[in-house]
């Protein structure tokens, strides 16, 4: 037989045993959710304990940032948790790039390794986009700064760029 052949059979094979294997978990669960019921039915009221509450899936801490594209005024009333996940998306992406210095670049493995960076941006951006008390004076000041311009001024203050 042709190597052509014998690969088809050979994948044929694998999806039928899949096949076959998953019918056959099926039913086992089938199974058990049927005594499992039937044991339920058997319990008292009074032995019975409710259902645990679920629990609301939290999101990782560098999920979900929004600002990118946004003014600084959005960034002034912005979560604290959106600002970090946004300043983890602008540190992971000039490390991408290669953006970096190596002195920096080289301690980033993981996306944890990115979050004192990230904490750090959102500091100096806090900092940057101070609010002014005078809201007229705060709107003339930040209407048209981006946070993503002063992220990357930011980033090249603190000395973290090529």
């Amino acid at each position: 037989m042709k190597k052509t052949t014998k690969f088809v059979i050979g994948v044929c094979w694998l999806v039928l045993l899949f096949v076959l294997f998953r019918s056959k978990n099926e039913e086992n669960t089938s199974d058990k959710n049927s005594l499992s019921k039937a044991n339920s039915k058997q319990e008292s009221v009074h032995q019975r304990r409710p259902p645990a509450a679920p629990q609301p899936k939290r999101k990782a801490w560098y999920s979900g940032g929004t600002l990118h594209k946004k003014s600084a005024i959005e960034w002034q009333t912005a979560s604290s948790t959106d600002k970090l996940a946004t300043c983890a998306d602008f540190v992971t992406t000039m490390w991408q790039n290669g953006n970096l210095k190596p002195s920096i670049a080289n301690r980033l493995s993981t996306v944890d390794d990115v979050r004192p960076y990230a904490q750090e941006l959102v500091d100096f951006l806090n900092a940057a986009f101070k609010t002014d008390p005078d809201p007229e004076q705060n709107r003339k000041l930040f209407t048209n700064q981006t946070v993503s311009s002063t992220a990357v001024i930011g980033m090249v203050t603190m000395g973290w760029t090529k």
